[in-house]
Order: structure tokens, then C-alpha cells, then sequence
């Protein structure tokens, strides 16, 4: 169904995107709109979040223009390797094995990733206290590396999702004891008003590992990496980055 989804987005946007591509100030951003509040759909299906926000300002302050176009997680990096389009801004973690396919700009905010867990199960002050237990993680994520390394080491076991939402059932459901993600996420899980999920989860503990987020780009390609990296340096030195952070993280 992603695959499917994928590709009719593909067609509705190619056009868009190649004729967007020609013009020198027009930048198009692939972004999976699935995942608030840093990127997701409003009920008039427009995408919003901190992460629209923060490029549009940066293409304010830089003197371009930001066309976001929705593409699923699976397909995105591929995507942009193939040069449907000229950058991604989706809670991108910069790591190593990223930055030997595709460029970065400047980090733009740095996230801790904690555990998720029932609102009636202890602390969790370390990996070693989930050793014999169940744990969810987005498979292709950074939290999905970061739990690799410790997993074996400490008797967890791995349950990857392609999507954040099943997580949720899944989790006060009892299927599983705990899942890794972004800390703005779990804050928004926390916060849900929804019955099924409401004052049922909370963050186990301080953040166990750090994450920094940047806008990635074709490899070798210096003159949208230049473009977005000075807008991208005034917003945050600006007192806009403050608000925006408020706004959606706060």
C-alpha cells in the first residue's frame, strides 16, 4: 500500500517537481507528513509542523521558495538519490553511514530519544532495565541503529514498525513493553486526548541517547546545500527559531 501510495504521489508531483527543479530559487522538499508535530497533515490536508515552519522561515531569511511535496519514509532517501527532488526536511537524523550517500546542512535541532512505556510501569534509567523485554522502534530510524547496538548486549527484544501509529495499540495493548523513539513524539503521545490512549503511557525516564537533525540533500550538490544553509543559519540565530519551538515543541 506504501509502494502504491508512493508511486501515485510521484505522478502527481513529478511535473511539479521537475518544472520547480528549473527554477534557481525554488527549492522542492520531499517530507513524510506522518509524523507530528514536526511534520503532518491539517484537516484541510495542507502540511504543517515545526519542520514546514522552520524552512519556510529559512526560505524568508535565504531569498527562496520552499515546495514541500509528501512522499512515504520508505521510498524518501531513494527518492532524493535519484533526484525526484532537491532536498528532504522529515526529522532527518545526520549520522555517518547517511553522509556517505547525501549532504547535510547544519543541524537544526537536537532530539533525545526516550522510551515510551505504560503509565503504571517503573522507571527506566538505562537499556540494562529492559533486558528480557519487548521494545518497538520505526524500522529505518535512528532510534532503530541506536537500539541495534545495545539489543543483543542486553536481552531486548526488537519489534519494528513501519509506521508510529500501530506503536500506540500496540503498546497499551500489551504487545509490546516499551518502544525508542524522538522525545518531542512521546511528549506529543503523552499529551493525546484520545480515550484509547489518554493518561495510559509515559516517558520512562531521561533521554538515553541524542540525535541531530538536518535537511539532506543530493550528494555533491553545493548549490541547494549553500542555498539552504544560509537561511537556515539566520532563523537560528533569530528570535522566530524560539517561537517555533514554542509553538510545536513546547
Amino acid at each position: 500500500m506504501k509502494k502504491m501510495f508512493a508511486t501515485i504521489v510521484m505522478l502527481a508531483f513529478m511535473s511539479v517537481a521537475s518544472a520547480s527543479m528549473a527554477e534557481s530559487d525554488v527549492v522542492v522538499i520531499a517530507t513524510d507528513p506522518t509524523n507530528p508535530p514536526m511534520q503532518m497533515l491539517d484537516s484541510t490536508k495542507k502540511i504543517v509542523g515545526f519542520d514546514i515552519d522552520i524552512m519556510n522561515e529559512a526560505a524568508k531569511a535565504g531569498g527562496f521558495k520552499a515546495n514541500f511535496i509528501p512522499i512515504v519514509w520508505d521510498d524518501i532517501f531513494s527518492g532524493l538519490l535519484q533526484g525526484n527532488y532537491d532536498a528532504i526536511m522529515s526529522s532527518v537524523t545526520i549520522t555517518s553511514e547517511r553522509k556517505q550517500t547525501m549532504d547535510f546542512t547544519v543541524p537544526y535541532l537536537v532530539v533525545g530519544q526516550v522510551l515510551l512505556v505504560r503509565s503504571n510501569e517503573k522507571p527506566v534509567g538505562s537499556f540494562k532495565d529492559l533486558s528480557r523485554r519487548v521494545v518497538g522502534v520505526l524500522s529505518g530510524s535512528a532510534s532503530e541503529t541506536e537500539l541495534n547496538k545495545v539489543s543483543q548486549s542486553n536481552s531486548i527484544s526488537v519489534e519494528r514498525y513501519s509506521d508510529l501509529s500501530p506503536m500506540f495499540a500496540d503498546l497499551v495493548g500489551g504487545k509490546i513493553d516499551a518502544f525508542f523513539c524522538d522525545d518531542y513524539y512521546a511528549s506529543a503521545a503523552v499529551k493525546s486526548t484520545d480515550p484509547k490512549y489518554k493518561d495510559r503511557m509515559k516517558i520512562a525516564g531521561p533521554a538515553l541517547t541524542y540525535e541531530y537533525f538536518g535537511i539532506a540533500v543530493k550528494k555533491g550538490n553545493v548549490k541547494v546545500l549553500n542555498m539552504l544553509n544560509a537561511g537556515l543559519r539566520k532563523v537560528l540565530a533569530s528570535e522566530e527559531y524560539s517561537a517555533i519551538l514554542e509553538r510545536w515543541l513546547k
